[in-house]
């Protein structure tokens, strides 16, 4: 028998057994959220792809929900006794003996004086808290206050005690000193991608600052060092993926295109493409085009970008894309263009479309799938003319239609109503989806199953029935899913997973 490939994960639900996990996890660190030291000098810092601990000879852990972390975001750190203490939105987890123990009760808070604190500290015995707007020392029982700095940064976004004096980092702007009467620019030389700071600790031997976007810097032997993980993607914040030229394209919230390649990670952003916020992807004659969250699309060849190449569309703003191999579809405000390689042809005066926003196209062999926002789905014979509505009157969950696939029967994922199916007659929705918001489908390897992404875990559906959840995505943000012949990545807001396939005869 000729062996066929199975996702690891349909195998593992076939037989009953949903504790799969993927064997491969990507996330970035470059957004830092807290930091921390332990007394023997040991760093910790809390990132939003994850905790990274530098150990006092200089080497790096990094720590994922692969390792025990309750979630990939971590939003705080605390010390206590040198037992490290992370908050994550679901959960708080301590390190203890080497592993990560995670509470079984509420996540704690992070503790505010008030909803405008943006930096606490206490120096000199006196509790500091600095808001938008100002720094106030308490002194004995009254609040001192004390306007923020003559920079130009937006905020205090991170205190240090320093002996008598006080550090603060004016967010944009850099790190000045509080001598407890005057303000100076510490002159130390931050390099100016370190100037977006959030976070600030002293391990004894150097001072180090974390960063929104440009990841850990440490100042020691008055220098600057950036500290940055090996094979880590940009950022990871997946909104679509898929595979062109052999590499995984992985588009971001609002950080650009990066890119899996055999030599590692690399990333485009606005300086080739139109805008840092990629939102679709499909492949049509050979080239990747790339649809943004303006409207624009661009088109990549395996060498060179060109930007905006819809630019001349009659209605111009790209709502979707897809492609069927023979043509490229471009979705438009109440309508759709159609490329061919060649030329344009503009279907924009569809009187039944006028006012709506086409949300997702899917071409068949006589027939034209539509999705709408607001609408339900439209069923265009592309040799009659015709158009049929599907819609919440008439079975189907949600009005608002989010992705459409194929895969035995035909499936539209909605915004607030999980998952419709349509066997050639009627519609029907998966009753353990529902309520749910669609984010991705995949047919699998079978022609009859399909993984379902959600924003509230990864679902697969057995030949157009069954559904049962993907128990280690339980609760993930699925955002994205990319089905190869090798394997299965799935993409969420908190990291990218690989799961391996699996040969059987």
């Amino acid at each position: 028998m000729i062996p066929r490939l199975w996702v690891l994960g349909c195998l593992a639900l076939i037989c009953s057994c949903t504790q799969v996990k993927a064997t491969d996890i990507y996330t970035s660190t470059r957004q830092i959220t807290s930091l921390a030291s332990t007394s023997d000098g040991s760093l910790w810092a809390a990132t939003r792809g994850g905790i990274l601990q530098r150990k006092p000879d200089g080497t790096w852990c990094k720590f994922t929900r692969m390792d025990g972390l309750p979630s990939n975001e971590i939003i705080g750190i605390t010390i206590d006794n040198d037992i490290v203490t992370v908050i994550s939105p679901e959960a708080t987890a301590r390190f203890i003996k080497g592993r990560w123990c995670v509470d079984t009760g509420p996540p704690k808070q992070i503790s505010k004086a008030d909803n405008t604190q943006t930096a606490s500290a206490v120096w000199l015995g006196r509790e500091c808290v600095a808001t938008l707007t100002e720094l106030r020392i308490k002194e004995k029982d009254k609040w001192r206050n004390v306007a923020l700095p003559p920079g130009r940064g937006s905020h205090i976004s991170a205190l240090l005690p320093r002996g008598d004096h006080l550090w603060s980092a004016m967010f944009g702007d850099g790190i000045w000193d509080y001598s407890g009467k005057s303000w100076s620019r510490l002159d130390i030389a931050l390099p100016r991608a370190a100037r977006e700071i959030t976070c600030m600790v002293d391990t004894g031997s150097s001072i180090w600052v974390g960063t929104r976007r440009e990841g850990l810097w440490q100042y020691v032997g008055k220098r600057w060092i950036q500290a940055l993980m090996p094979d880590e993607p940009y950022d990871h914040n997946c909104q679509s993926m898929i595979t062109y030229n052999g590499d995984l394209y992985v588009s971001t919230l609002e950080d650009g295109l990066v890119v899996k390649t055999s030599k590692g990670w690399i990333r485009y952003s606005d300086t080739a493409l139109s805008l840092n916020a990629p939102r679709q992807m499909v492949i049509f004659g050979n080239c990747l085009y790339v649809r943004h969250g303006n409207g624009k699309v661009d088109r990549f060849d395996g060498s060179t970008w060109f930007r905006d190449i819809c630019a001349n569309l009659p209605r111009k703003q790209a709502s979707a894309l897809t492609s069927d191999g023979s043509r490229l579809y471009v979705a438009q405000w109440g309508g759709w263009s159609e490329f061919d390689g060649r030329s344009w042809k503009h279907n924009l005066k569809v009187p039944e479309l006028q006012g709506y926003a086409i949300t997702a196209l899917m071409p068949g062999k006589d027939q034209l799938w539509i999705g709408t926002q607001g609408r339900g789905l439209a069923e265009l014979d592309t040799i009659t003319g015709k158009l049929t509505w599907y819609d919440e009157s008439n079975g189907m969950p949600d009005d608002w239609i989010k992705v459409i696939a194929q895969s035995g029967n035909l499936h539209a994922g909605t915004f607030v109503g999980g998952l419709a199916t349509w066997n050639g007659t009627k519609w029907s929705a998966a009753k353990e989806l529902s309520g749910m918001e669609i984010t991705a489908l995949a047919p699998d390897t079978t022609g009859k199953g399909m993984f379902i992404g959600t924003r509230n875990g990864l679902f697969h559906m057995q030949d157009n029935a069954d559904i049962m959840p993907v128990s280690s995505f339980t609760g993930s943000e699925v955002q994205a899913l990319q089905l190869t012949d090798r394997e299965l990545w799935i993409g969420t807001r908190t990291g990218i997973y690989m799961m391996p396939l699996l040969s059987k005869d």
